[in-house]
């Protein structure tokens, strides 16, 4: 109860929120229709199918929150008209935010900040000098590229300082003092030594495709269900979560029973946040194994990313004051030595980043980070399996339509038609002074409330013309009363007797209900139920109609009365067993174990059931049953809880005695089990001190007979029919019941059976009172069921008798109404190899 409660409050709550995002339309069709959308393919395999299109209809206000949608009615293509389902379909979805998506090429990397070293005598001890020969060992150090040594650096001797300055221009060292170290030369000594050195941390350099809008949508079907032990369950239609999005439009369940197809409308080339054609994408990158703290632009999220124009990097790192420049550029700039330091290194990935981190820390806009142009999303970057590029991910923020088109196997799904079951109780005619009254008191038998109306047409007097009351809610089960008012007729046509039709009609116009009545002007007239109508100058009497003609009333009345007496004679037998239960506590033995004697015929006592005669041994009479030890009254022979239980149902159990002592004499007439044995083994049952030698001998001699009556019986269960047509002892309708038991397992191995009901259907059209339907016979524990195994189409009506194929075969709305469950002889009575009735499945 409490999970029933927490799925209707998940409906209640969550169905008000998807109402602002999505819209739904259903249907239930056939499956060989075309889709809805060219893009969709078939659901193979079906024969009905329910199509349910899910509108997105903006993508602004996606909920990233699960969302339920409960789906209670449908359109029926058949019908023409809306229907309600026997039980709700409750759609789950999950959909992720609506992105831009960016293919990323990588063209470069980048480092962070290239700067300069400068090493010269002053700033380090024991200083050899520099050499702008790479083939020694320089200050800088170098590597090969292409064969060739590359120098990381140069040197600026003092000769390239300005004359009017004690200090080198680029260098900063003391070039006024000419003090020359030993085993050097004053050239190399007093030179400086200028390094270029890079940031441990480094951009790649990203050329920005075309964008794509990614959406991701994941959708799971659930049905109520009712286990066999009567608990509700939602179950998953498709067995699993079924994902459908931007690049990936179709989704099959694994059991084939659910197809989603992503239908995507609106500008599917949406304009870019950023200029891909003007600019590049600095993703940071380092191996933090190398790095004692992780750098600033490490710690940053996908905001920090910066987008350059194309032309402050250069690839070929031959350029200065550009992102990416090399050792190349570096050591070939013009007038290097008369420069300041660090030029030549201007424009750095790192002068961009300090510049947004600047403006963010005073509350303004950027110029350079990702997030000035778009709002990244969770995570920024991905990358798909297969695919050996990166995509980056922006919050998406215009409009977007899309459609979720899911295909349901609609084959286990039952509707509910609204208004299609009523009946006319009753019908008064009331006349008066002023005017003329036809009371009709209409009933809903369906189980949803409905629409009806009641007209009054095909009157054989002219005075009386058609005439429909307006339309009334009736609920479920229950009945109202609409009234039909005209003006009172002239004298003249007093007590003249007037036939008129009565019909009841749906909210569609379809009629669901009619009878014909007669009643005569001036006087009070009734028509109760299927009676035939009765006014006031005659006996009011019931006179039942034709039972066709009932049946047009809306009033089964032979299935009503079938179901009532089954339950009545049903309860009596569990009112009759609830008596002998309690009378048997009184008296366990005269009444208790009266008419169990099958359940007790093999049970030897070793103690007393009664607790005071616990300390007793078992006495036995002459028979081997067991007696009192003082009064030589029969005892109790099995357990209170096991008599009383047995009681219970005794009178569901006595009509099927005879079946209980046939299958005791199969299985114990032919061993000495049954019989107790032969011999001492007897006596020891009817060992007894008071008891003469003759007594013992008497009750041998009483076993013996017993023994040869059961082998006699036998003989004749085991006779040819034309034997047992010739006898007339009990036994013989004993052998009757075994080829009764014969040619119901002949009906068993059948592959189908028919069953031949002997009353009218409201389920089948044209069923007529006796019609046959096909089906299969199986065994259900003691009992045989009937089912239609399939077989759920009418094919044919009856038509006086004779079988009428339909133009259009229709399903059978609720086949298991024809399921029967009964016993051999029901099942003897009523299935038979071949239909004695028009079969009409």
């Amino acid at each position: 109860m409490t999970y029933v409660l927490m799925v209707c409050f998940l409906l209640a709550f969550y169905h008000g929120n998807a109402k602002e995002d999505m819209m739904i339309k259903t249907a239930l069709v056939d499956c060989g229709k075309v889709p809805l959308y060219p893009e969709a393919t078939n659901l193979a395999k079906c024969k009905m199918r329910l199509d349910i299109d899910l509108k997105i209809t903006s993508i602004k206000q996606v909920k990233t929150d699960t969302q339920y949608i409960s789906v209670e009615r449908v359109f029926d293509s058949v019908l023409q008209r809306e229907v309600r389902l026997f039980t709700p379909i409750l759609i789950k979805i999950w959909q992720e935010n609506v992105t831009l998506v960016y293919p990323l090429e990588t063209v470069a990397v980048v480092n962070n900040k290239a700067y300069e070293v400068v090493i010269h005598k002053d700033n380090v001890e024991n200083y050899l000098g520099c050499k702008d020969d790479v083939s020694q060992t320089s200050m800088c150090g170098h590597h090969v590229q292409d064969g060739n040594p590359v120098s990381h650096g140069f040197c600026c001797h003092c000769d390239n300082s300005f004359q009017n300055q004690p200090y080198h221009t680029r260098g900063g060292q003391d070039c006024s003092d000419e003090y020359i170290a030993r085993g050097t030369e004053a050239q190399d000594y007093l030179s400086s030594a200028h390094c270029l050195r890079f940031d441990p941390v480094w951009y790649s350099v990203k050329d920005l495709k075309a964008p794509q809008i990614y959406h991701l949508v994941h959708v799971s079907v659930f049905v109520e269900e009712i286990d066999p032990n009567g608990k509700r369950n939602w179950v998953d239609i498709a067995g699993t979560n079924i994902g459908v999005g931007t690049h990936k439009t179709v989704d099959l369940s694994p059991n084939k029973k659910v197809l989603a197809t992503y239908v995507q409308h609106g500008n599917r080339h949406p304009a870019s946040a950023v200029n891909i054609r003007q600019k590049n994408l600095l993703i940071p990158q380092a191996n933090p194994s190398a790095l004692e703290d992780i750098p600033l632009q490490l710690k940053g999220s996908a905001d920090e990313f910066l987008v350059l124009d194309r032309s402050d990097i250069v690839t070929s790192g031959v350029t200065c004051d550009k992102a990416g420049i090399s050792y190349e550029a570096f050591i070939s700039q013009m007038f290097r030595c008369s420069k300041p330091m660090q030029s030549c290194l201007d424009k750095q990935p790192m002068h961009y980043w300090l510049h947004d981190i600047e403006r963010t820390i005073q509350k303004k806009r950027g110029k350079y980070f990702l997030g000035n142009f778009a709002e990244p999303a969770s995570p920024a970057l991905v990358q798909h399996v297969g695919e050996s590029f990166e995509w980056l991910r922006l919050k998406y923020t215009g409009d977007y339509h899309a459609h979720i088109y899911l295909q349901l196997n609609a084959e286990n799904i039952l509707v509910l038609p609204r208004g299609q079951e009523a009946s006319i109780e009753e019908i008064h005619f009331l006349s008066s002074l002023k005017d003329d009254t036809v009371m009709a008191y209409v009933r809903n038998t369906g189980r949803m409330a409905a629409l009806f109306s009641v007209v009054l047409s095909s009157c054989d007097s002219s005075k009386i013309r058609r005439m429909k009351t307006k339309p009334v809610l009736i609920g479920p089960r229950e009945s109202k009363n609409l009234d039909l008012v005209f003006n009172h007729v002239t004298p003249s046509y007093t007590h003249i007797g007037v036939v008129c039709h009565v019909m009841v009609l749906n909210s569609y116009n379809n009629t669901v209900a009619e009878r014909s009545i007669s009643f005569q002007f001036g006087e009070q007239c009734f028509c109760m139920g299927n009676c035939q109508c009765s006014c006031s100058s005659v006996d009011v009497r019931c006179s039942h109609g034709l039972e066709a003609r009932s049946r047009k009333y809306g009033i089964f009345t032979s299935l009503s009365d079938f179901r009532f007496i089954i339950c009545c004679v049903l309860m009596i037998m569990l009112i009759g067993g609830l008596l002998k239960a309690v009378f048997g506590l009184i008296a366990p033995v005269s009444i208790g174990q009266s008419g169990v004697s099958l359940f007790i015929e093999k049970q030897k006592l070793d103690k007393y059931y009664e607790k005071s005669l616990n300390e007793y041994s078992v006495l036995h009479n002459e028979d081997g049953i067991p007696i009192h030890p003082v009064t030589k009254k029969l005892v109790q022979r099995m357990p209170t809880w096991k008599v009383t239980l047995i009681n219970i149902f005794f009178c569901f159990y006595f009509p099927f005695v005879w079946i209980h002592w046939l299958y005791l004499r199969k299985k114990h007439g032919k061993s000495n089990e049954f019989d107790w044995g032969d011999g001492k083994e007897k006596t020891s049952l009817l060992e007894r001190p008071s008891l003469t030698q003759n007594e013992i001998d008497l009750a041998i001699e009483q076993y013996k007979k017993q023994k040869e009556e059961l082998a006699k019986g036998q003989q004749l269960a085991s006779a040819s029919p034309k034997e047992l047509a010739t006898q007339t002892v009990s036994p013989d309708r004993n052998a009757r019941r075994f080829l009764l038991k014969d040619s119901i397992q002949q009906l068993l191995k059948k592959e189908f059976v028919y069953y031949n009901y002997t009353s009218i259907s409201p389920f089948l059209k044209n069923s007529s009172s006796k019609f046959s339907l096909c089906g299969k016979l199986q065994r259900d524990g003691r009992k045989y069921k009937f089912h239609l195994n399939g077989y759920d189409m009418q094919t044919h009506e009856n038509e006086n008798g004779i079988p009428k194929q339909l133009v259009e075969p229709r399903r059978i709305i609720h086949p298991a109404i024809f399921t029967q469950v009964m016993t051999i002889s029901g099942a003897y009575q009523f299935v038979s190899e071949r239909p004695e009735y028009p079969c009409l499945n």
